[in-house]
Order: C-alpha cells, then structure tokens, then sequence
C-alpha cells in the first residue's frame, strides 16, 4: 500500500512538472481556426495574436499560428475544446514550444476559461 502512493505521487509530481516546464501562450480568444486534412495539423489564430513566454517570462517567440500535430495524442479532443472555446468566446492558453520557423508555437495542452 506505502509502495502505491509513492508511485501516485510520483506520477502526479512528473505530471505537473512536465507541465510547468513547458513554454506556453498568452491567454487569448481564438480568432480562426484552421485544419490542414493533408497532413492532420490544426492551427489557431488569437485576436492580437500570441505571445509564448518560458517560466521566468522571457519572450521567446511570438508565432502567428498555434499547431496541433498528427503526432500529438489526443489532438481531436484539443481540437474540441478549441472549437467550443472559440463559439463561447472564451480565453485559451496553449503549453508547448516555439518551433524552429518562428512562425509557429507546436502546443501540446490547452486551458481555457472565461473572457
């Protein structure tokens, strides 16, 4: 039983660190959202735009598009909360990193919540 709840708080303790380790964006409300079907990317635009800044808020990049992958499991349920973020106007933040055309923020998570 001492063994399960380490393991418990190990991975809770790893979850939440890989998170906070992330860069991520300014909170936003999405002003376009668009799909690539070719290669299974879905990409959203803010009003204003996005501004991704690391833990010690350094400005890092400020990409025109926020990118889900095909490689990013679970991308059809960011892609969910997105499309419901943007009918209810509501402020989203996206976790991830800068990709190497600075252009473009490869999200990984997404927070929304109320405008």
């Amino acid at each position: 039983m001492k063994n399960i709840k380490l393991v418990s708080i190990a991975i809770v303790v790893f979850c939440i660190s890989a998170v906070s380790s992330a860069d991520q964006t300014n909170f936003s409300v999405i002003k376009q959202l668009n799909y690539n079907a070719s290669a299974d990317f879905t990409f959203f635009l803010a009003e204003g735009g996005w501004e991704v800044k690391n833990g010690s808020g350094e400005v890092l990049c400020t990409p025109t598009y926020v990118q889900i992958t095909s490689s990013v499991l679970g991308r059809d349920k960011i892609l969910s909360i997105g499309l419901a973020a943007n009918f209810a106007r509501a402020l989203v933040q996206f976790h991830g990193n800068c990709a190497t055309d600075p252009n473009y923020f490869n999200a990984t998570y997404i927070i929304t919540r109320p405008s």
